[in-house]
């Protein structure tokens, strides 16, 4: 509080530290007169008091002659904060990809999601403006600068549309929508929706996009899709081809004929007797008599989960909490390079040779002068871009091979005789019972080091 005193009257102003508050205390004068509202305004205006001053109460003092009591006779006014616009999302933004691992050692696959339902005319976004905010000042007339309300700018993609008033956003088909928030872009797509169980009344399913099945696929239906394949029920002995990812929450039994194939990632809650094969991972709760590859690593998750019979085969690891059985089933598992892998590099190491010696030759057939000249610049373009290719596949490979010099196969609890390890292209046949194991190269051979 700082105080500014009339040396003649005796009046005082008060001001508090942050010059929102001003008080007014008169004394009386000796000849009994009152004081004018232009004194007490010089007054005010001497002391520094400039903004917010009340003048009723300026001319109640004056007037009704109010003495030796402090009296506010000035208030400043705070800045009001803007507040920045804002988007509310209406649907999930981020997905699960995680199973839950029950109490019970099972693992549950249904609250999983690949992407998201949204339906035509369905409101997805709700945006609230920004509010501006005011500015503020003190009763010395200082200004009080508020940080002022920014709008965010509108949000990009396709599938929607936007009210007039750009406050609200709206699907306009029945799909899937998918948000990235980097860069603000919502896209909603089709996706083939089959509402009960895919049978040969429905036919074979062949779609570019998403594809989700609420019931199960019965044993011989086949389903193709460019994007991510989801199914609630039960897969039987059928073929599931995906270009993205796979889930099937509730397994596949596939009968020694089954097939699932994916792109990307294979999720489900079991595998038995069906061939699977991933370009990235593969997970589940068990796996039993199956034929299982995945370029990247499987994993058998939860405490019962368990590799039994079969091959199981991945590029960087296994992990299971259990593998084979005490009556010594012949289960195989293996990681690292193979010859797949082998067969891979010398298949693109041929492409590129073909394709080197294709672009030498255009690039002769340039030297010389010919009508074909666009053609051939044409052709030595595409070829050119079919190296490129080729080169990135060739460095993709090289890392994944450099990676699998720490491919290792993880039991988290029990391995049983009758497993066959495999490491590159070094076998174990186990003889014992272990537990809690990790098997890995070593100097050239498998060795087994504790978990």
């Amino acid at each position: 509080m700082r105080n500014f005193t009339d040396s003649l009257t005796g009046n005082m102003v008060l001001i508090t530290d942050d010059e929102m508050c001003a008080g007014m205390l008169i004394c009386q004068k000796e000849s009994g007169q009152k004081y004018s509202i232009d004194e007490l305004m010089t007054l005010l205006a001497a002391a520094g008091v400039r903004s917010g001053v009340d003048t009723q109460a300026v001319s109640e003092i004056a007037e009704s002659g109010i003495y030796n009591r402090e009296i506010t006779i000035a208030k400043g006014k705070k800045a009001v904060e803007g507040v920045d616009g804002e988007f509310t999302f209406h649907f999930k933004t981020e997905l699960s990809a995680k199973p839950l691992e029950c109490e019970d050692g099972t693992v549950d696959y249904s609250q999983i999601d690949f992407f998201v339902p949204v339906n035509k005319d369905q409101e997805i976004v709700t945006y609230t403006k920004a509010i501006p905010g005011s500015m503020g000042f003190t009763v010395t007339g200082r200004l009080l600068v508020q940080k002022r309300g920014k709008e965010k700018p509108a949000l990009t993609g396709k599938g929607f549309r936007i009210s007039e008033d750009n406050c609200h956003y709206y699907s306009m088909l029945d799909g899937q929508i998918k948000y990235e928030p980097e860069t603000g872009h919502i896209n909603i797509s089709e996706i083939l929706t089959i509402p009960g169980d895919l049978t040969i009344k429905e036919g074979n399913v062949n779609f570019r996009g998403d594809v989700c099945v609420k019931g199960a696929v019965r044993a011989g239906m086949k389903i193709c899709a460019t994007g991510n394949v989801i199914v609630d029920g039960i897969v039987e002995a059928a073929d599931i081809k995906a270009g993205k990812s796979i889930l099937l929450k509730s397994g596949a039994f596939g009968s020694g004929r089954g097939s699932i194939i994916a792109g990307n990632d294979i999720m489900g809650r079991f595998f038995e007797q069906c061939t699977v094969h991933a370009g990235n991972n593969i997970s589940c709760s068990y796996i039993m008599g199956c034929n299982m590859c995945a370029d990247g690593q499987i994993e058998v998750i939860g405490k019962k989960g368990l590799i039994l019979s079969g091959e199981t085969r991945a590029f960087l690891q296994v992990k299971s909490n259990n593998a084979g059985n005490e009556f010594g089933t012949n289960t195989k598992i293996a990681v690292g390079i193979d010859d797949i892998y082998i067969k891979r590099s010398e298949e693109i190491d041929n492409k590129l040779a073909k394709i080197n010696s294709e672009i030498e030759i255009f690039k002769m057939g340039l030297q010389n002068e010919s009508s074909m000249h666009d053609r051939i610049v044409l052709a030595l373009s595409i070829k050119m871009d079919e190296k490129r290719e080729q080169e990135e596949k060739k460095a993709e490979l090289m890392l994944k091979m450099e990676n699998a010099s720490r491919a290792n196969i993880c039991i988290t609890s029990k391995v049983y005789p009758g497993v066959q390890l495999i490491i590159d292209n070094d076998a174990m046949m186990l003889q014992t019972e272990l537990s809690n194991v990790n098997f890995r190269r070593y100097e050239n051979h498998i060795a087994i080091f504790r978990n």
